[in-house]
């Protein structure tokens, strides 16, 4: 496969892109942990390509942009002193005192970190997986309530649902009729929430994306392009 690195400038930033050729089709633009990657069939030109990224270079500065800020929220917390919560901005506030252990008082308007005077700023990681232990157990809150619900409209339902961070999708829905959502779709509003739980279990009708699939997720949800926009390159 050969590989080819070029750039260009858009707006406030230089964005470097990788063009790899192989023996495929089409031409395919996708961002993979900040980094834009153009895989194209051998045949076309080098100038094709560079026409090509020209014409997407406004979404790809808007899904940079997104993994920018989903970078921050993910793991600058303790850097940045806040945290999403439902859509919402949460300020992290820490106070130091003499106490033996680590207390975090979370919910979805207020974060109060109480950390012990002994805990060096160097050792802050360990608080770090407090608040975010934290931020989970809200996400696990929220996920199951708006889950409940969406399983009570449908009528469908999954044999489990699960929990977890995932780095590159927001759910998955197996043939075995289980289902996993993102933690991290705590960041984002009610509304995103409820799309990506009412998604997978349109799966357990349908295990593809074909427009019978779609038309029963708007028939549930007819406003989800809104949600789909926003959720939209905010994973690689």
């Amino acid at each position: 496969m050969k590989s080819i690195q070029k750039e260009f400038k858009y707006k406030d930033i230089d964005v470097k892109y990788i063009i790899l050729k192989s023996r495929i089709k089409n031409i395919y633009i996708h961002i993979k942990n900040g980094q834009v990657i153009v895989k194209s069939p051998i045949y076309v030109t080098d100038k094709k390509i560079e026409e090509l990224v020209s014409k997407k270079s406004k979404w790809i500065y808007k899904n940079l942009k997104e993994y920018e800020k989903r970078e921050n929220r993910d793991t600058n917390i303790l850097k940045n002193k806040y945290l999403y919560i439902l859509g919402k901005r949460i300020d992290i506030n820490f106070i130091v005192k003499d106490v033996k252990k680590i207390e975090v008082d979370m919910d979805e308007k207020t974060c109060n970190v109480v950390v012990p005077n002994y805990i060096k700023i160097s050792d802050y990681s360990i608080v770090q997986r407090k608040i975010e232990q934290k931020q989970k157990e809200i996400a696990i809150f929220y996920i199951q309530k708006i889950m409940n619900e969406m399983i009570k409209k449908t009528k469908l339902l999954p044999l489990k649902v699960e929990v977890r961070k995932f780095k590159s999708i927001w759910g998955s829905c197996s043939s075995k009729k289980i289902i996993k959502i993102n933690q991290n779709i705590i960041w984002y509003s009610k509304d995103e929430i409820r799309y990506v739980c009412l998604h997978e279990l349109c799966h357990l009708k349908y295990m593809n994306h074909q427009r019978e699939f779609w038309n029963l997720v708007e028939k549930y949800m007819p406003e989800y392009k809104k949600s789909v926009k926003i959720l939209k390159g905010c994973l690689s």
